[in-house]
């Protein structure tokens, strides 16, 4: 599997709720970098990243990515921007701009990195 369908799969499988396959995708060990963890790149294995993403889908049950533009620089390099709209568990709405950068070995993920931007 190429890096750009690897990371649309990443997307599909975040927007339809199944966490469990998001792990899946990624090498036993990745690095991430996710403003509501650190600012800088964390290694996280498959049950950290699990348990992030069935948390958020916890707190934001309405959350989705929708995929403005993809930016595929060749193997391994992919950037992704991003606007997710959605509803917090206390109803408040949001829309949040933001850029994802993939780094791909061997059709996994190793390294995945969260901008916010402004628009």
């Amino acid at each position: 599997m190429n890096n750009q369908k690897l990371v649309e799969e990443s997307f599909d499988c975040f927007n339809k709720h199944e966490w469990e396959k998001i792990p899946d995708l990624c090498t036993d060990v990745a690095k991430i970098g996710d403003p509501s963890i650190a600012k800088l790149l964390v290694k996280q294995g498959k049950e950290k990243i699990m348990e992030r993403h069935l948390k958020l889908g916890f707190i934001y049950p309405n959350f989705k990515n929708d995929i403005v533009h993809i930016y595929n620089l060749g193997d391994p390099h992919t950037i992704i921007k991003v606007l997710s709209p959605g509803i917090a568990i206390y109803g408040s709405k949001f829309i949040l701009p933001f850029c994802v950068t993939y780094t791909t070995k061997r059709g996994k993920i190793t390294k995945k990195k969260h901008y916010n931007v402004e628009e």
